[in-house]
């Protein structure tokens, strides 16, 4: 018997547990999904100029989920078994046999119905229980931009065998489908955000505009890049443009202060990414102090639940009084919510939501002056909440009996990076919920109101 410890709840298994067709990708699948693309390139350059800016997991389709979900959370399971992957911390000889081929069928569309999935029982298995349940492979989305040709790609590859190379294998996932997007920028990186502020700072007409405003000191310069919008034909997408918005510190300003508080105008920029410098490197120094002191007049508050948290998690599964969901993060929306549902005791297990997540941050400055006017940002589509994530901390970011989520997705140049205790979760109270008193009795009955909280904070620019 396998044993999956998360907190104060000890889920036994009694075979190699399931990764779920709505998990996260792992960091193997990444690399394996951006090794994949990156082979797929016709020749060296073009491999070489390829940036990834987006890598997540591609989702199945809803049938392939309540199959899964029903195996996941019993007992509304059906009565079928899932064989799971093989381990790849186990020999073969250790793994989870792979059950007849001739038990199986041969179809893996996207779209599968409950009978394509279940196979006939087979003479050594002829309960209906031993029939066997096969999920389609999973599979990786990967947005890319190609630095050389100035082409955005769409990309679907298949990690049906992403575990391969661990056992000496050299597999690198199958590429299922690519579609070139025409006239499409995708969204920019924090890489080309520091090569846009070095490329602007380092421009000698720039220098001299700053120098008429009586800055002569660059490190003092702000340079954020923005997004050009479409407002003629000089900002057509076929070309990767950025008009950098500028502001500047005061000399006697400690690196914490609040620089985007003067804004520098009368200053018009217009970078061509494709053609930015590539070598650019930039350095964050530890900043001063920020000077004064915290308030005293708060006491501590302690939040103690000495018998441990009422929600169960088992990898991305959570279970939390009678609902039930599965954690997902994307580098466009951040955290995701997947299969929420409710135990609705006799009538089972009553399906609330299939997918929640932001679709979209719009900030409408609203300003009709110039350069504001302009000033229209898509956190998601143009910057990434998921991406502009950062880890959280006991403290103030989450109170209480916490459990962490980790994030794992490729940076612009195809390496695996992993944000570390990106999602919080953790109870909270939250005041009473009702209250009843008989006035004939004098008897009162009260309950408090409890809330389950799943946070994640990004930063883009000046604001989370």
């Amino acid at each position: 018997m396998a044993s999956v410890k998360s907190h104060s709840k000890v889920v036994s298994i009694g075979r190699t547990p399931l990764v779920h067709p709505l998990d996260p990708l792992s960091p193997a699948e990444v690399s394996v999904a951006v090794a994949t693309v990156r082979a797929a390139g016709a020749t060296p350059e073009l491999r070489d100029a390829m940036r990834f800016i987006e890598v997540s997991l591609n989702e199945p389709p809803k049938d392939v989920v309540a199959l899964a979900d029903a195996y996941f959370f019993p007992p509304y399971q059906h009565s079928v078994y899932i064989p799971p992957p093989p381990n790849p911390l186990l020999p073969p000889s250790k793994a989870f046999p792979p059950p007849p081929s001739s038990t199986h069928p041969a179809s893996t569309s996207s779209s599968l119905s409950p009978s394509s999935l279940v196979a006939s029982p087979s003479a050594s298995s002829p309960s209906p229980k031993a029939s066997v349940l096969r999920l389609p492979p999973r599979e990786a989305r990967l947005v890319t931009w190609n630095k050389l040709t100035n082409q955005t790609a769409v990309w679907v590859v298949e990690l049906a065998e992403v575990h391969a190379s661990l056992r000496g294998g050299h597999h690198r996932g199958r590429v299922k489908s690519s579609h070139v997007m025409e006239d499409v920028q995708p969204p920019m990186d924090a890489v080309e955000y520091a090569e846009c502020e070095a490329a602007v700072k380092a421009h000698p007409p720039f220098q001299e505009a700053m120098r008429r405003r009586g800055v002569d000191d660059m490190e003092l310069v702000m340079v954020d890049a923005w997004c050009v919008g479409y407002f003629s034909e000089a900002d057509h997408p076929s070309r990767r443009l950025a008009k950098p918005i500028v502001f500047c510190r005061c000399p006697s300003d400690c690196s914490l202060d609040n620089g985007y508080a003067r804004p520098v105008e009368g200053i018009y920029v217009t970078v061509d990414m494709q053609a930015c410098g590539r070598n650019l490197h930039y350095s964050r120094h530890a900043g001063a102090d920020r000077g004064g002191v915290d308030r005293s007049d708060l006491k501590p508050i302690k939040i103690e639940q000495p018998d441990g948290p009422s929600f169960r998690v088992a990898g991305y599964a959570v279970e939390w009084q009678k609902w039930s969901f599965r954690v997902g993060f994307t580098p466009k929306e951040g955290l995701v919510l997947h299969s929420l549902a409710y135990d609705d005791g006799s009538s089972g297990r009553r399906g609330i939501a299939h997918r929640l997540s932001f679709c979209e941050m719009v900030v409408p400055y609203g300003d009709p002056n110039d350069p504001h006017y302009r000033k229209n940002a898509f956190d998601a589509g143009e910057d990434g909440l998921g991406k502009n994530a950062h880890s959280l901390k006991k403290g103030c970011d989450c109170l209480g009996l916490i459990r962490y989520f980790d994030a794992h997705m490729s940076n612009f140049i195809g390496g695996v990076e992993t944000i570390e205790n990106v999602v919080c979760m953790h109870e909270e109270d939250h005041g009473m919920l009702w209250k009843h008193v008989d006035w004939r009795s004098g008897h009162a009955e009260v309950r408090r109101s409890r809330r389950l909280v799943l946070s994640f904070v990004c930063t883009v620019a000046n604001y989370e």
